[in-house]
């Protein structure tokens, strides 16, 4: 087997699919910005949490911390759907795809849990929103499977037998 036939092959993402995707990237944001808001009043009102910088200055250590945690993960969620939309026709995906992706929202659903070592609610909706991505990557990847087997069968076609 080949090295194309064995890792070269992409495909487009199915619309219902990327409109799921987006979907869960809308839902990220919405949660990071509600969890984002409400621990801000929740570091004003009870400052007891704060190390004894923050308690100096609790605004600058909200924006020191949450905000760049906030406009990194909504950078990358930004770019991860202008990137899936843009899949829809334009370009294709493959596994790299699928890999790198899948490391970020692991590590949009758990990093907070293994920094923190707490459940929030929060944490538990990223883990279900990661559970629906590796879903719906479930079906790029069987879409990949699926050109993969329709091209090997006409390689195979247009060979001719002779006896």
């Amino acid at each position: 087997m080949d090295f194309q036939q064995a890792f070269g092959h992409k495909t487009n993402i199915k619309k219902y699919n990327v409109y799921f995707i987006l979907a869960i990237c809308l839902v990220f944001v919405v949660m990071l910005s509600t969890a984002m808001l409400i621990d801000y009043r929740l570091i004003v009102v009870k400052q007891q949490n704060l190390s004894k910088e923050a308690l100096k200055n609790p605004h600058a250590y909200f924006l020191k911390t949450w905000m760049i945690r906030y406009l990194l993960n909504v950078v990358l969620v930004i770019i991860f759907a202008i990137y899936t939309t843009l899949a829809m026709n334009r370009i294709t995906v493959g596994y790299v795809y699928i890999g790198l992706w899948l490391v970020i929202w692991f590590g949009f659903a758990f990093g907070e849990l293994i920094l923190t070592k707490k459940i929030t609610y929060p944490s538990i909706i990223s883990i279900v929103l990661f559970v629906l991505v590796i879903i719906s990557f479930y079906f790029i990847i069987k879409d990949i499977s699926e050109l993969k087997r329709s091209l090997r069968y006409q390689k195979m076609k247009k060979r001719e037998y002779r006896f």
